[in-house]
């Protein structure tokens, strides 16, 4: 990246806390970074230069600091440990910088709340000091910084993994409450319903008052053990993520686990799928209105609903150990009265290993991708159709195309490729080749993989698009105004509150964008 320096300020830093030894050194510069399409101006970028890698960072707005996550890299793996850098962005001074040891410890931002994890103990870092306010013996799944309390997993030690979920007090570590809630398969999923009352979706589904740990239980199977595979272990709150809460190391036997749809919801009800059975649950009570079984068991499933019905998918697939996508029973269709829950129809697909891996819904029919066809199937007249295409041409199928894809034309402009011809689908296969799918299932057009661009970075009302070495810039007219010098992609960068954050290698690079368009 080609970068002109209007304006350099290299600050040497010591940091004398308990936590480092080392001098860190930070350098930062104002910087040109691209320039505009309207006018020809130069964009300006504030430019901090690290003495490592930039592993993840975090900006709370609230304070204006900045934690720099440094993770150095040798040939095409990461070191083992690191730093944390905490920034103040105002003077541009490092408050503190604590060494990190990544194989056994993950760290986790809540507002103003830095979360330190290892061996299933919770630390609370103070952002001001980076000094432990105090120990938990707990691993923290997240915090509600509304009202101070962090909810995670007792645990007596690295071994132990109990179903004890807790709500404690993260301004002095007291327990406020303790519940059980089965993590055996991992946290499917969590949201909140209302400013207090968090849904969590975890071998059924759960609510909880996260002030009191009260709510209701309806209870569901979404994993089994296959003591048939090879070596494996439930280690709940690993290195896979806070939210999943699971991970496996090698013990004895593989976990199958994913089993669960999407929560479904009206105004007073859930509707909710797992291996077994599809349930309709009150969201104030949890009590269940109704419950109907399933023919074979599901994996991963798809609930949409209409007026009378809910409507399910299921993939044919699940997860193995450490999320690793499988193949897992057959999959199949099926709807349910909403009133009753009587099961209007179940139809099963008959191929073993060739689960869904796609699915558009449109009017009245539901279009079905799998590796090697596309299956229609209308949902009111139960008729289908559908049709094979060629592999050896094309490779397997792989996934519709979505609304963040774009196509670059001829004429050097950029268009929404779902938005450009509603009446087509666009398959994305294995060879790289797009193929553009009408309504019958025909082919009409294919589309090179060089010919499509992908908006690389969410939360702006711009959309940025990757062409060689620079970053185009479009107004939400769809008109070029700016271009950055530098790839962006959504690994590396991201926006808060309209300003631009994006990282290479050692150098993070921050930009207002709020006059770019203009």
């Amino acid at each position: 990246m080609k970068l002109k320096h209007l304006t350099a300020l290299i600050l040497f830093f010591s940091v004398t806390n308990a936590f480092c030894q080392n001098q860190i050194t930070l350098s930062t510069s104002e910087t040109i970074v691209g320039k505009s399409l309207v006018d020809n101006s130069d964009i300006i970028g504030k430019e901090y230069t690290f003495p490592d890698h930039i592993y993840k960072t975090y900006f709370d707005t609230a304070s204006n600091y900045l934690t720099v996550q440094l993770r150095g890299i040798k040939g095409k793996y990461y070191n083992n440990k690191g730093k944390i850098v905490q920034v103040n962005t105002i003077d541009n001074s490092i408050i503190w910088s604590k060494e990190i040891n990544y194989q056994n410890t993950q760290i986790q931002h809540h507002n103003k709340i830095i979360v330190q994890v290892k061996a299933n103990q919770s630390q609370l870092l103070d952002i001001y000091s980076g000094n432990p306010t105090f120990e938990l013996k707990n691993h923290i799944y997240f915090v509600d910084s509304d009202f101070n309390i962090g909810i995670g997993y007792k645990s007596s030690s690295a071994n132990d993994f109990s179903n004890k979920l807790e709500g404690v007090n993260i301004l002095n570590g007291s327990i406020l409450w303790q519940r059980e809630i089965n993590r055996e398969f991992g946290w499917n999923n969590f949201f909140y319903i209302n400013d207090s009352t968090v849904i969590i979706v975890s071998a059924g589904i759960h609510s909880l008052n996260v002030k009191t740990g009260q709510g209701w239980d309806y209870n569901a199977e979404t994993g089994h053990n296959d003591y048939k595979g090879t070596v494996a272990k439930n280690v709940a709150g690993a290195a896979l993520g806070v939210l999943t809460g699971f991970a496996v190391v090698s013990t004895g036997h593989n976990v199958i686990h994913g089993m669960a749809s999407n929560v479904l919801m009206d105004s007073n009800y859930f509707y909710f799928a797992s291996k077994e059975e599809i349930a309709k649950i009150n969201k104030a009570t949890g009590e269940v209105l109704w419950k109907s079984n399933f023919e074979s068991f599901a994996g991963q499933s798809i609930l949409y609903m209409d007026s009378s019905n809910i409507y399910m998918i299921n993939k044919g697939l699940a997860k193995e150990n450490n999320s690793q996508q499988i193949s897992y029973k057959k999959p199949f269709l099926a709807a349910f009265s909403r009133q009753t829950g009587q099961q209007i129809y179940l139809i099963p697909f008959e191929e073993k290993d060739n689960p869904i891996l796609g699915q558009i819904v449109k009017n009245d029919y539901e279009y079905l991708l799998f590796k090697n066809k596309i299956v229609k199937y209308n949902t009111k007249t139960r008729n289908n159709q559908q049709k094979q295409y060629d592999t050896k041409q094309f490779g397997d199928l792989s996934f519709f195309i979505g609304n963040h894809v774009f196509v670059k034309n001829d004429e050097g402009s950029i268009t929404n490729l779902v938005a450009s011809d509603t009446t087509k689908f666009f398959v994305y296969s294995e060879s790289g080749t797009v193929l553009s799918i009408d309504e019958n299932l025909n082919i009409c057009n294919t589309i090179s993989n060089d010919k499509l661009t992908v908006s690389s970075v969410n939360g702006s009302a711009l959309s940025f698009f990757g062409n060689q070495d620079k970053t185009l810039i479009m107004n939400g007219q769809g008109e070029k105004c700016a271009e950055l010098y530098a790839i962006l992609n959504p690994k590396n960068s991201y926006i808060i509150k309209n300003t631009l954050y994006y990282i290479n290698d050692k150098k993070l690079c921050i930009i207002n964008l709020d006059n770019l368009d203009k």
